[in-house]
């Protein structure tokens, strides 16, 4: 009977609490700011030789600011004309954008990228970069 009755509590508190974090953001506040901490859209990534670091979606002013290091990790200079960061919600895509840079960036350099947008962002899961070249 004590088993029946824990089985059944706990039940109780997974459907309250919800079993999965699929759906929910995981934004918290700081201040007067709002921070997007999903792990998909502050992890470091690769792409190519170019290693993208210490991404942060803050929504300061009421507007979301995303802002990430960009650091040549090759010996030699790359040229680029763009650099494409496409944010999504969960496998959907909800925004596109390219951000013109330096035409190269030297061997070992980094740049910072900043975007500002009035669009709510709070949903953003996931952010994915590519090269144009």
């Amino acid at each position: 009977m004590k088993k029946k009755i824990l089985i059944i509590a706990c039940v109780i508190i997974l459907s309250v609490t919800g079993c999965s974090n699929n759906n929910r953001s995981n934004t918290s506040n700081t201040d007067d700011n709002k921070v997007n901490s999903n792990i998909g859209v502050i992890e470091d990534k690769t792409v190519e030789v170019f290693q993208f670091t210490n991404a942060s979606l803050i929504l300061k002013d009421e507007k979301w600011e995303f802002e990430v290091t960009v650091t040549n990790t090759s010996d030699t200079e790359q040229k680029l004309s763009y650099f494409v960061i496409k944010f999504y919600n969960e496998d959907k895509v909800i925004g596109t954008v390219k951000v013109v840079s330096t035409p190269t960036l030297s061997s070992h350099d980094a740049i910072s990228l900043h975007i500002a947008n009035n669009e709510d962002m709070s949903n953003i899961t996931k952010v994915e970069y590519e090269i144009e070249r």
